[in-house]
């Protein structure tokens, strides 16, 4: 017959003990298990405790805070109760895997984590409280597109767009950014959101374009000495042209022939100014299949940008005004 103590220690050499007992991930004591340890306690001195530390900076952070006593691992939630990703959508995951040759970061990285798959279950941690918002953490869901191919992929109809929405919020309001990355989303939601800028900024680009300095630059290597940032933004510079920076949407368009329904046109802060043109095929589509268009000056951000990087109170306020915009031409 088995006596109590046995039992006891029995128990107490359970997986399940030693997590409860001290706080340890599941992922720290199965590395520590695996490499022939029975606990992270008696791997101390060799491979065990370099294993436990390693799991705790991936999910806690680096550092004298990732273990407290040098081994117990204190969890510190990513997420709040202010709109966390939604436990119920995140369910509707089977991680079948389709969605992974959709998506751009898991073609290019081959990173589990990169991946539609891989950020959702990171999500799922976040809720359950077994993971912080570390530096590893919130990288995975910077580095994501939002291109939003993996929702066509996706058999079971899984709302992604939601839950990285809701996910970036979260990011945005508890995690410390670095110094670059805080001055970097401020100089972009500074100027991208606002057509008034964008417009100052158009000519300089022209005559940038039209005097031959962006060959020089280009040429002389002067922008590898730059940030990569700042070479991404560089690459992705809009052409212009004298026709474009005239082209401006008329505030009203009739419909040709009998107008079937009255429409307001988004025209969009970056593609009023640079793809000008994007709009007015737009508007002769629309105006030829009988609709009468609007178009409000006074329109600004839709707050699109603002929502898919997180802020959202700043994106709120965008709609609100965009909604005032719009509301005297009773569509």
């Amino acid at each position: 017959m088995e006596q109590p103590r046995d039992k006891e220690q029995r128990e107490e050499a359970s997986p399940e003990y030693r997590r409860e007992m001290y706080g340890i991930p599941s992922h720290a004591q199965a590395a520590v298990e695996a490499a022939g340890e029975a606990t992270v306690r008696d791997g101390a001195q060799d491979v065990g405790y370099a294993a436990a530390l390693s799991g705790a900076e991936a999910l806690h952070g680096s550092g004298t805070d990732a273990a407290v006593n040098g081994f117990e691992l204190p969890i510190f939630p990513a997420f709040d109760s202010h709109h966390p990703p939604s436990e119920e959508l995140i369910d509707d995951c089977v991680h079948c895997g389709f969605c992974l040759p959709t998506c751009p970061t898991y073609l290019l990285w081959g990173e589990e984590m990169d991946s539609p798959r891989g950020r959702i279950h990171l999500m799922r941690a976040g809720n359950e409280g077994v993971a912080s918002m570390t530096d590893t953490y919130v990288r995975h869901f910077d580095q994501c597109l939002g291109c939003m191919a993996c929702m066509t992929a996706c058999p079971s109809g899984v709302q992604y767009d939601k839950l990285i929405e809701a996910t970036r919020s979260q990011i945005e309001r508890r995690h410390d950014r670095s110094l670059s990355d805080r001055l970097f989303r401020k100089m972009v939601f500074a100027l991208f959101p606002n057509p008034r800028r964008l417009r100052l900024l158009a000519p300089l680009l022209l005559l940038y374009r039209a005097s031959g300095l962006q060959n020089l630059m280009e040429r002389s290597g002067v922008l590898n000495r730059l940030p990569p940032r700042l070479q991404s933004l560089h690459s992705l510079m809009p052409g212009m042209t004298f026709k474009r920076l005239r082209m401006r949407t008329p505030e009203h368009i009739p419909a040709k022939g009998q107008t079937r329904v009255r429409v307001g046109l988004l025209t969009g802060c970056v593609q009023r100014v640079f793809f000008p043109q994007a709009n007015a095929a737009t508007v002769r589509v629309l105006s030829s299949e009988g609709c009468e268009v609007f178009a409000p000056p006074t329109q600004g951000c839709c707050g699109a940008l603002a929502l898919h990087a997180g802020l959202e109170g700043d994106a709120m306020d965008y709609a609100r005004k965009l909604i005032v915009a719009f509301e005297h031409y009773k569509l």
